[in-house]
């Protein structure tokens, strides 16, 4: 009974946490890609002409490093005014439709962030979908060790409270034994010989007491 009241408590207690760290990490990575939207789209929308747009994309070059865990591409119907090739993804994946979302890439294999937003047409350039894209490979593998970490804690917790549990429960009864040891070494052609009641918890002491009355 002890282990199984154990592992309900850890186990919910555990899931719990999961479900506050995952949403936790959703948020924090909402919050980088809108600050990157935050800083980038008002240079964007400001850009209208061709060679304007072409400061678009050497700043754009320059936040984009190889192996960046941020990338950025533009999507647009005239391509003029498209930027950066969308990431290879896994079969079954594709942008998320919703402005904030997750994608599985193929190469390296790990799970981006994205989150897009429209820009609306000014002069020459037409209306453009801006999307950054968030390597979450640190944020993935900071839940998988918290997972871990609290499995591993639990399976302890269960297996601790299950060994005091019996200890204790071993502890609780060894009154009872003890009683009951004298109870069978009673002499039944001596009704006069009663149970030592001494030292008895005061539960089993009443039952001792009316067992000798």
């Amino acid at each position: 009974m002890f282990a199984i009241t154990a592992a309900v408590v850890f186990s919910g207690v555990a899931f719990f946490l999961y479900c506050f760290l995952t949403e936790s990490i959703r948020e924090q990575v909402r919050g980088e890609l809108e600050y990157h939207h935050t800083l980038l789209d008002p240079y964007i929308h400001s850009r209208a002409t061709e060679p304007e747009w072409e400061t678009v994309r050497r700043k754009l070059d320059g936040f984009s490093q190889e192996g960046a865990r941020v990338r950025y591409w533009i999507r647009s119907a005239d391509q003029r005014f498209a930027y950066g090739v969308p990431l290879l993804l896994e079969d079954g994946w594709e942008i998320p439709k919703e402005p904030f979302g997750f994608i599985k890439v193929r190469e390296p294999s790990n799970i981006w962030a994205t989150m897009s937003r429209t820009i609306s047409a000014s002069g020459d350039r037409p209306e453009v979908e801006f999307i950054v894209a968030l390597d979450c490979s640190a944020y993935i593998h900071t839940k998988e060790k918290f997972t871990r970490v609290m499995s591993i804690t639990s399976a302890l917790g269960i297996v601790l409270v299950a060994i005091l549990g019996y200890w204790i429960a071993k502890l609780g009864l060894s009154p009872v034994r003890r009683l009951s040891r004298q109870a069978n070494s009673l002499p039944p052609n001596n009704p006069r010989q009663r149970l030592d009641v001494v030292g008895l918890p005061p539960e089993i002491r009443e039952l001792a007491v009316s067992f000798n009355n």
